[in-house]
């Protein structure tokens, strides 16, 4: 199974019945944040609201939400989906309603009234924590739309982007990273063991030349790869290498770094990233 089918397992095994989330919409320049009951399924979360409460119309002006829940932070679309007994949406009601039976009868809920209405989160991209590594993995940055998991994790504000002049999608956009790296992989799991890392990526900056670096922090800080000194901005390299080695310390990982490449000033873009560690 992909890391993205653990990370749908674990949002159904969490999610996939009475669950609190919280909803962040904007009230003209302010944000508003409510919590409800819901229910999660394929890809998205659904509530009962009401079709002329402040939060529905917050969404009708401004469709672009986010949503918290238990270690899950996300992106995501707020749909109206109408009168809650409409014929289209019995299905899910069927199954809302018995996620949430410990509410029915009198929860409030009228659903003779036709403003109470069905609200669709439907997921975009997102943070799923997993400290029990119950499938391997501690976090997860999923990609709901194109239902894939990013093995890079960043330190700062990033957003997955199309580029559509260039035909790239879902391509990871870093701008103005500081401390220590752009984006990383977690060596942590191999950490003591003797492995072969192997990696390709095609990275792209934008603003100021620099430094294209991928490399270890191990004791010695091996580069991985072919080094670019001096990378033009707005021009695609494809980056690749190889290492043997041993991950150590207290946060072993590889990374593309920022040092001595003026990332202050730079917005990069990575895309096609793949990596494969097997035993040395």
């Amino acid at each position: 199974m992909s890391k993205y089918d653990d990370a749908i397992k674990i949002m159904t095994e969490r999610f996939g019945k009475d669950c609190l989330i919280s909803i962040a919409t904007l009230n003209g320049s302010r944000p508003a944040v409510r919590t409800v009951r819901a229910y999660y399924q394929d890809g998205a979360f659904y509530t009962i609201t009401y079709t002329l409460s402040s939060m529905m119309r917050q969404i009708a002006a401004n469709p672009d939400i986010a949503v918290s829940s238990k270690w899950f932070t996300a992106n995501a679309l707020g749909e109206n989906l109408g009168w809650v007994c409409d014929k289209s949406n019995a299905d899910i009601m069927s199954n809302l309603r018995e996620a949430l039976a410990d509410r029915y009868p009198g929860a409030g809920i009228d659903e003779e009234d036709q403003n109470t209405c069905l609200l669709r989160v439907r997921l975009s991209n997102g943070l799923l924590t997993d400290y029990d590594r119950n499938y391997g993995e501690g976090q997860y940055r999923v990609d709901f739309t194109s239902k894939t998991v990013m093995e890079l994790s960043c330190s700062y504000s990033y957003q997955i982007v199309y580029l559509s002049g260039e035909n790239r999608t879902n391509v990871i956009e870093v701008a103005n990273p500081g401390l220590w790296s752009v984006v990383h992989y977690n060596l942590d799991r191999y950490k003591g063991q003797h492995i072969t890392l192997t990696y390709s990526v095609d990275v792209k900056r934008v603003g100021a030349a620099g430094t294209l670096r991928w490399e270890v922090n191990n004791n010695d800080y091996p580069a991985i790869g072919n080094q670019i000194e001096n990378a033009e901005t707005n021009t695609w390299y494809t980056m690749s290498g190889e290492w043997t080695g041993t991950p150590s310390g207290t946060y072993p990982s590889f990374y593309l770094t920022t040092h001595e490449s003026n990332s202050q000033e730079t917005t990069y873009y990575i895309d096609n990233f793949t990596i494969t560690i097997t035993p040395a």
